[in-house]
């Protein structure tokens, strides 16, 4: 359990974290840059995934940057501001979101490898900067994205390539800090400063759930088993075996007052899963019962 001291900062650093976040743009800083590059600097980690082949994707303020064995590789040539990003762990299809380098924002685009990117659709005029991005593991063509510029909650259901608005009714808080969609048809939870909200009609209707009424921070879900979550709140790491009605503390190994912004559960080994901690990546092999640092911060 976090001490009365780090319950009290949680507050305040989300609402940092949403000014910072608002405010990511890039430097325009494209030159030279290549497929392949070392990565030694991680810039502000926004998103991770894990594909179907078990590895890790790590979406940062400058670029998406993927694990080869032990080293760290960027997947593209540019280093774009990756603000959402998910991965099909089906068909290892990647979904991105949020401001190439040059400025503006970048709508809805889709890569099979990390290294080219095919653009979707600009879903807004400007076209869309989704700060949280998942798609649902049940029906991988059902996409959710949250649009940062308080211009509305959309969804597709072809892949990306058309979006609607939703009307989201029950969903009280405007904030969606994080999105995620387990295996299980029309199911998708948004996490939220005022806490968890569970819809099971894709996103139309929502409820908020009585067992995480605290700001949620970060969330992901098992790709293979629908009843199991690992959440972030202002009180650590937490994990469910029930859909989440239920959870337990596990944040053993995660240093205090660490703001975890991204986790991901393996495909491959649902006993692995990863957070991040603005640049520093922890691991788990036992399902959250310990985490271990995988990547130090800087």
């Amino acid at each position: 359990m976090r001490s009365a001291k780090a319950f009290r900062r949680v507050p305040l650093v989300l609402g940092l974290s949403a000014l910072v976040l608002t405010a990511c743009s890039n430097g325009g800083r494209g030159a030279g840059n290549t497929a392949g590059d070392v990565a030694t600097e991680f810039v502000h980690v926004h998103g991770l995934a894990v594909d179907k082949s078990g590895v890790l994707w790590v979406a940062t303020h400058r670029g998406l940057i993927r694990q080869n064995g032990s080293s760290w590789v960027y997947a593209s040539k540019d280093r774009n501001d990756y603000m959402g990003f998910t991965v099909d762990p089906t068909t290892g299809t990647l979904y991105r979101s949020g401001h190439p380098e040059s400025g503006g924002t970048l709508g809805a685009e889709s890569s099979t490898d990390g290294s080219t990117w095919r653009h979707l659709a600009d879903v807004l005029s400007p076209p869309a900067d989704f700060h949280a991005m998942t798609l649902n593991y049940a029906t991988p063509g059902v996409l959710f994205g949250w649009d940062s510029g308080g211009r509305g909650f959309f969804s597709s259901r072809n892949g990306g390539t058309t979006w609607g608005r939703l009307s989201s009714s029950g969903l009280t808080d405007p904030g969606i800090i994080a999105l995620a969609a387990p295996k299980q048809a029309g199911v998708v939870f948004a996490g939220t400063a005022t806490g968890l909200f569970r819809s099971s009609d894709d996103g139309s209707t929502w409820a908020l759930m009585q067992s995480l009424k605290e700001p949620v921070i970060a969330l992901a879900c098992d790709p293979a088993d629908p009843k199991h979550l690992l959440a972030f709140t202002q009180t650590g790491m937490v994990v469910s075996r029930d859909g989440g009605s239920s959870w337990q503390a596990a944040s053993q190994g995660i240093s205090n007052g660490s703001y975890i912004g991204a986790i991901a559960i393996s495909p491959v080994d649902p006993s692995i899963a990863y957070a991040a901690a603005a640049t520093t990546l922890y691991e788990t092999k036992d399902g959250g019962q310990h985490w271990t640092v995988l990547r130090a911060g800087k």
